[in-house]
């Protein structure tokens, strides 16, 4: 009893969280490619990842030990995300992008399985599922900034390139437009990878995108059709059962004596 007590208040707790990680997803994926360009951009952008990691580290932490993990985990990859607005080493931004991407997708699986595990199509089984596409789609955006910072011929494009210490460097913006460009299979063509490693980050990122389009809405279909496919056979089971009509004979001849 007292473990399951534990669990519903952890659940309670991660889908207290979900709404916070889905506003702070929106807010670097949107709001900080708009900003870019301002005098605080680069700042606005770690400061929309710190979120992301802390909120997705406890979202949805079913378990004392994940939810320690995440946490153990965010307050090493954070810093070294600060780290790189200062010291402008190309090493330590591509391992920071990499530790991120690497972050966003365990949290991904994580949140996403919480989800299906659910067996309920509810407000924060959705609010989930899109947590999990947003964080895939920034995961893979750290990927592509992490490869466009080891080689500047990973992507050809026609957008001009910031300036960095370590070289030159395409933007945020640009390369949240091209992961979830890319993760829906739009494929406008304005950027293009060249690169063997950025070719094949690209298609896995449209293979897992399709993969999780296809579960997710075949998962939350038969989640809304089951509980009444079940209503109706037990409405019919109960209309045919003779035992509950017998049962309910005398009864109602006692009534009606």
């Amino acid at each position: 009893m007292l473990s399951n007590l534990r669990d519903n208040s952890e659940d309670r707790l991660g889908k207290n969280f979900l709404p916070f990680l889905l506003l702070w997803l929106t807010f670097t994926l949107l709001i900080v490619p708009a900003l870019e360009n301002a005098r605080a951009g680069p700042f606005l952008s770690r400061l929309g990842i710190t979120g992301v990691i802390i909120f997705a580290a406890v979202a949805t932490r079913r378990r004392k030990s994940f939810l320690v993990g995440g946490l153990v985990v965010a307050l090493f990859v954070v810093p070294m995300s600060w780290m790189t607005l200062y010291l402008e080493y190309r090493m330590l931004f591509v391992i920071s992008c990499l530790l991120e991407s690497a972050f966003f997708v365990i949290m991904a699986v994580l949140i996403v399985g919480s989800v299906i595990r659910s067996h309920a199509a509810s407000l924060q089984s959705i609010l989930g599922a899109m947590c999990g596409y947003l964080l895939l789609g920034l995961a893979w955006t750290m990927i592509y900034w992490a490869l466009d910072s080891l080689d500047e011929e990973s992507f050809q494009a026609s957008y001009p390139r910031q300036a960095q210490g370590h070289g030159s460097i395409m933007a945020f913006s640009q390369m949240v437009y091209y992961s979830f460009v890319t993760m829906s299979t739009l494929g406008y063509g304005d950027v293009v990878p060249t690169t063997s490693w950025a070719r094949t980050a690209a298609w896995m990122q449209s293979v897992v995108g399709q993969f999780y389009m296809a579960v997710i809405v075949a998962w939350t279909v038969s989640q809304i059709v089951a509980p009444q496919e079940w209503k109706i056979s037990t409405e019919t089971t109960d209309s045919n059962d003779p035992e509950s009509s017998d049962e309910t004979s005398p009864h109602s001849d006692q009534t009606a004596s």
